[in-house]
């Protein structure tokens, strides 16, 4: 996937706020090839930055079908203090940052050390891991390439199941997924709203990636991001 594949959120942080550039910054070692895409947060208030797959066919997804996105994932520098920020996959219900997107949102959460972790909610909102809907066991405290898988399932009678892999090699010529200690199997946002409370949100979505950051002075980036679309059933 080229740049011309991806958009950025209409309304979403600016370059004055968070800077999102390709790079071959060589401190970065992207996993596939010498550039990535990355991310620089330049104030400490809550902002989001992010793009997202504007193919037709997934802009948005059709109704009632679901997805999947590859990605390698770096939480860079900082690693200490609060660490409020969090590079993220996401399906949302709007490409327009004004009208709050929300959805289903993976990505390696805030704090320190930080954690592959789900959460069902807005942009906005970042990736906390005391209001999420699944966290992995395991606490990464460098920065380092994640690979992320992140699968959404529309099941006919209307559950949502969400599905998280790790890239067990790192490497994405041939990625070797497996679920990740505490996300060991599927997460079914169910149609009672057992698991998270509230109905599962059934609109239509947008794929993509992005970075929500609160504190100045923080990167992420990706590379090797990768779209599917379920057909059936």
């Amino acid at each position: 996937m080229g740049s011309a594949d991806w958009t950025d959120l209409p309304n979403q942080a600016t370059d004055a706020e968070v800077l999102g550039q390709v790079t071959m910054c060589p401190t970065l070692y992207p996993p596939e090839g010498d550039f990535c895409f990355g991310f620089r947060s330049l104030t400490s208030s809550a902002k989001f930055k992010g793009r997202y797959y504007n193919h037709s066919a997934f802009a948005p997804l059709a109704a009632s079908k679901g997805g999947s996105i590859h990605a390698y994932v770096r939480k860079d520098s900082p690693m200490s203090s609060a660490c409020l920020y969090a590079p993220v996959l996401f399906y949302v219900n709007s490409i327009d940052y004004d009208d709050d997107p929300e959805g289903y949102i993976l990505g390696l959460s805030e704090g320190v050390p930080y954690y592959v972790t789900l959460c069902k909610g807005k942009l906005s909102s970042g990736v906390k891991t005391t209001s999420c809907v699944a966290k992995g066991a395991t606490g990464y405290s460098a920065a380092q390439w994640i690979g992320l898988r992140f699968d959404f399932i529309f099941n006919p009678q209307g559950d949502l199941v969400f599905n998280v892999y790790v890239d067990a090699d790192t490497n994405p010529a041939g990625p070797d997924w497996q679920r990740p200690t505490g996300i060991s199997a599927a997460v079914v946002d169910d149609n009672l709203g057992k698991l998270t409370g509230s109905a599962p949100n059934t609109d239509r979505m947008y794929m993509g990636f992005g970075m929500y950051s609160a504190q100045a002075d923080c990167y992420a980036a990706f590379d090797y991001v990768r779209m599917r679309r379920q057909l059936t059933p």
